[in-house]
């Protein structure tokens, strides 16, 4: 059985909802990348995906969120030198 993904409409939307009931900045810093994430658990070989599991693919989206997310912390924040 194959797997049914959401949209960038569908997923753009429920991140507005959460915005809305949780708080938080509107918007997403970076949607190319958001389409990146979407793409990457999507993509196939020969007809077979290349996450070949339900849990695989979602270990890839949970693994390219938590990557990104400390990468854009990291790029934002003071180095640790200049800390007080």
């Amino acid at each position: 059985m194959r797997p049914l993904f959401l949209t960038l409409d569908e997923v753009l939307s429920l991140h507005a909802e959460q915005i809305r009931l949780f708080g938080s900045s509107p918007g997403v810093r970076d949607v190319g990348l958001l389409e990146s994430a979407m793409g990457s658990v999507e993509a196939t070989f020969d007809n077979v995906f290349l996450h070949e599991t339900i849990f695989a693919m979602a270990a890839a989206y949970i693994s390219t969120a938590f990557v990104e997310t400390t990468r854009s912390s990291m790029e934002t924040s003071e180095p640790l030198s200049q800390q007080h």
